[in-house]
């Protein structure tokens, strides 16, 4: 995409335009709705997916099977407390796709 600086109004408009058009339909398609859970559901994912390397790989040899625990007991204990921290409290994003932000419900955020 080319940026145009203003020496075309008629190029600069068509652009706001459609910009407006997707806005607009992702608003339609409630796509919040989809994109607001999708960092719990990718780290619910990551817990799953630890318990089911443990089981695989103690399968195979007990000694190898260590490693997995230790990453998880790791990201258990390091990556999600913070992760879930921010989640009860979000900090103030301007380009949130939360329905509530403040910039949607046309709130000033100063």
């Amino acid at each position: 995409m080319e940026h145009n600086s203003g020496t075309n109004p008629f190029a600069d408009l068509l652009r706001a335009c459609k910009r407006h058009l997707r806005s607009m339909a992702l608003q339609w398609l409630n796509v919040h709705i989809i994109v607001d859970p999708l960092p719990a559901l990718l780290y619910v994912s990551v817990l799953l997916f630890f318990p089911g390397v443990i089981v695989y790989l103690r399968q195979m040899d007990e000694r190898v099977a260590i490693v997995p625990l230790i990453t998880g007991r790791i990201f258990q204990h390091r990556v999600l407390p913070p992760t879930v921290s921010l989640m009860a409290n979000p900090p103030f994003r301007p380009y949130s796709t939360s329905t509530d932000s403040p910039q949607l419900l046309g709130r000033s955020s100063y």
